[in-house]
């Protein structure tokens, strides 16, 4: 029958034993997948990321490994996602994904341990927590590396053969030119907090996933 994607053909279901013990040079489910969803346009970008950010983390082994999931997927997570947060420029910093991570780590943490004083002590409480003084070293060094990137992009927004980029930077930098000027200061808390945001939920859906999954669908991606 006809499809959007071409021709699609039926099977009935007392062949799937035999197609599913098919090879994969004869049948296969994830070169379908790319051409329904047409990858090649859809998600090339992305797809590199992902398997940069998985052999700089997990490594480029083929063989099953065993590995702590936790510590890296939030790593993964920023390097993959942060170029739609980030931009391409920003994101290309190795340093700028440890930064947000660390600034993420910091946040939950050090704001955890001020949660647990009383309302009336959290104002002295906050000059014996270590984490809220890694929070100011987060900013000083996420100053240093994103100010002359949006600095950059300002610069290049004068142009008039400019074509915005789809990301975070731009989005941040249209809504504060209607309100007035730039405050670069608030331009990177808001790139920080979207990392936040968006590394925090990710990994710990994606952890979730992993664990979750029960053996008859593990073992297959295992081997």
């Amino acid at each position: 029958m006809q499809a959007m994607e071409g021709d699609v053909v039926l099977i009935p279901p007392k062949y799937l034993d035999e197609l599913k013990s098919m090879p994969d040079s004869h049948f296969d489910f994830a070169q379908g997948q790319e051409i329904s969803l047409m990858s090649k346009y859809t998600k090339t970008p992305i797809t590199e990321l992902v398997t940069t950010a998985m052999r700089n983390n997990v490594g480029p082994q083929a063989e099953w490994k065993s590995v702590t999931v936790f510590p890296k997927v939030p790593l993964l997570v920023a390097t993959t996602g942060g170029i739609l947060l980030s931009g391409e420029e920003l994101n290309s910093n190795e340093e700028w994904a440890k930064i947000c991570i660390d600034y993420l780590n910091n946040v939950f943490q050090g704001g955890g341990k001020l949660t647990v004083c009383p309302t009336f002590l959290q104002p002295l409480a906050q000059f014996f927590i270590p984490e809220l003084y890694r929070i100011k070293t987060c900013m000083k060094k996420a100053n240093e590396i994103a100010i002359p990137v949006i600095e950059k992009r300002l610069k290049n927004m004068e142009r008039e053969d400019f074509q915005k980029p789809n990301d975070l930077i731009q989005w941040a930098l249209d809504l504060s030119i209607q309100k007035g000027p730039v405050n670069l200061q608030e331009q990177v808390e808001c790139q920080l907090m979207g990392a936040l945001g968006a590394v925090h939920t990710t990994s710990l859906t994606f952890t979730q996933a992993i664990y979750g999954m029960k053996p008859p669908v593990r073992e297959p991606h295992a081997r």
